[in-house]
């Protein structure tokens, strides 16, 4: 603090404002919050986009609209069901034996038709195909960027990390044999073993 006073006071009196947990490593928690990382969430939503996350932006985004509005008409034939106050076939043989009981009370405001109205009030607009964008007469070409392509094939699967189980860490290795030599390793092609006799290889066999 000294040396920075030396320097400038106007930073000395900067840091004197502001917290010391802030900008001094001594007072920074113990608790550490970068050796472990979650991406259950990146993972969840690779797995719902699918190969669409492959292609260009437009139709990666117009793939992922028409998984919403699938996800929100299926909600919406659900809540259908719920909205008209009906409930499942077996809460209504179970109600039915009841006598004096009011429906209603089995039926959660959140089914209510108010509450559905509210919860469907807003709509995904669809995005415009290609043949309704505007043209634009541009004064000069975009051309695409100088890249070149790296060799071999592109990776989709993510790094796991070393500690992560996998299925086939899982299973166990079939070990091969050599049938030229019967040691284990390599194949008889590969093999530069002395052949062994018929003896030998039925005494091998036979242990």
């Amino acid at each position: 603090m000294r040396q920075i006073e030396v320097v400038s006071k106007e930073a000395l009196n900067y840091l004197l404002a502001e917290k010391d947990h802030c900008w001094s490593r001594a007072m920074f928690g113990e608790t550490a919050r970068c050796h472990y990382l979650t991406n259950n969430m990146s993972e969840s939503f690779n797995a719902f986009v699918g190969d669409a996350r492959f292609k260009p932006i437009i139709y990666c985004i117009d793939a992922i609209r028409q998984k919403l509005m699938k996800i929100m008409h299926n909600k919406r034939i659900k809540a259908q069901q719920q909205v008209t106050g009906i409930p499942c076939k077996h809460a209504a043989a179970v109600l039915s034996s009841i006598r004096g009981v009011k429906w209603e009370n089995f039926v959660d405001i959140c089914y209510t038709v108010d509450r559905y109205k509210t919860a469907y009030a807003s709509e995904i607009s669809p995005l415009p195909d290609k043949s309704m964008w505007e043209a634009v007469d541009l004064t000069y070409i975009v051309l695409p960027p100088k890249c070149t392509r790296p060799p071999g094939r592109p990776k989709k699967k993510r790094i796991r990390p070393f500690d992560e189980e996998t299925s086939s860490s899982t299973t166990v290795k079939k070990v091969h044999r050599c049938r030229r030599c019967l040691q284990v390793g390599h194949h008889q092609k590969t093999c530069k073993n002395p052949i062994r006799t018929s003896e030998e290889q039925s005494t091998e066999s036979s242990r």
